[in-house]
């Protein structure tokens, strides 16, 4: 088995400095590795996946930073600006959180009666890839109100959705499908069945094992089933919702690049932003699943929405004078 942390390394090598990788990055991937080994080899696979989660997060943070800093350097940066970056930072891991947990909240009860009763952490990677955009949006929004972003803003702000939006792939393609399968084969083992012996499901199949149903059903009868058409649709929809947060905070970006907003004007755009963008999720899903429309479209149909409506706000924001920036 590949050893975790390494491609969260690759990234981070390529962003953080010497000092930086070696005093920091590196340190906190030897004791990942060390742990995860030790969490196998006594049979806790649920506390090797936690410890991958809570690594990688504290890795992706220190990345963040890293590439937050070389966009925005020290000396050009000013108070208000590291004001409204830590804001955003914050108010977006609490949004996260929170969102997190009310995704959970329906299973809460069930879980508490389990055993053991930790099997909730196996529901985590189900709920980030749908808290994290969200949570984003609102650190956002929040975190630079009352101000026009800069252009270091902006990249900084674009940087963050792309490092989220990496850290939702890995998820949505590794820690998901088998977080799903251990939380299933517990269920079972806690009801006499062996959970070995379960048929993989369609939410505990990876990227690869999706594209390989999907093959296997080529040119045969079956070819345009619901099964299928359910197949293509979640194996185009991890990819759209992979690539979510960084779509949302564009989007963003696109709202604060106009005059600055009252505070409920913007909890409006944030709410509004998240709800609209799962409609158009569902409506995808709809017309995907009924034939209407090919599977990528209906996957992928939220985001060039919002891809649309981002160029739309950040043109109409470049044809008008720039509005002074205001103090958060």
């Amino acid at each position: 088995m590949t050893p975790p942390g390494g491609g969260l390394r690759a990234i981070a090598s390529r962003l953080c400095c010497p000092q930086t990788m070696e005093r920091v990055v590196d340190p906190l991937i030897a004791d990942l590795q060390m742990e995860h080994v030790e969490a196998n080899r006594e049979g806790h696979l649920w506390k090797g996946w936690w410890i991958r989660l809570v690594a990688g997060v504290a890795l992706l943070k220190v990345i963040v930073l890293c590439g937050g800093r070389s966009l925005l350097s020290l000396e050009d940066r000013t108070m208000d600006e590291h004001r409204a970056m830590n804001r955003t930072i914050a108010v977006s891991v609490v949004s996260m959180c929170a969102v997190a947990v009310l995704l959970m909240a329906p299973f809460w009860r069930n879980l508490l009666q389990a055993k053991p009763a930790r099997m909730f952490v196996y529901l985590i990677p189900q709920a980030l890839p749908l808290a994290i955009p969200i949570g984003l949006t609102i650190g956002i929004l929040f975190g630079f109100r009352g101000r026009v972003l800069s252009v270091r803003s902006r990249r900084v702000v674009l940087t963050m959705g792309v490092a989220w939006s990496v850290m939702s792939f890995a998820i949505l393609v590794w820690l998901m499908p088998a977080a799903n399968r251990s939380f299933r084969e517990r269920v079972a083992d806690s009801l006499g069945i062996a959970g070995g012996t379960l048929t993989k499901g369609v939410n505990e199949m990876t990227l690869t094992e999706l594209s390989g149903q999907i093959d296997s059903y080529r040119g045969t009868a079956m070819a345009e089933s619901q099964h299928v058409l359910y197949l293509k649709f979640s194996y185009h929809q991890r990819w759209s919702l992979a690539c979510a947060t960084a779509v949302l905070a564009l989007f963003a970006v696109g709202v604060l690049a106009r005059r600055p907003s009252a505070r409920w004007t913007l909890g409006l755009a944030a709410v509004g932003a998240c709800f609209a963008y799962y409609v158009l999720l569902f409506l995808g899903r709809s017309a995907a699943l009924g034939g209407s429309v090919p599977a990528f479209a209906g996957a992928w149909l939220p985001n060039v929405v919002f891809i649309l409506l981002s160029a739309m706000l950040l043109k109409i924001a470049s044809e008008r004078p720039e509005n002074p920036v205001s103090t958060s």
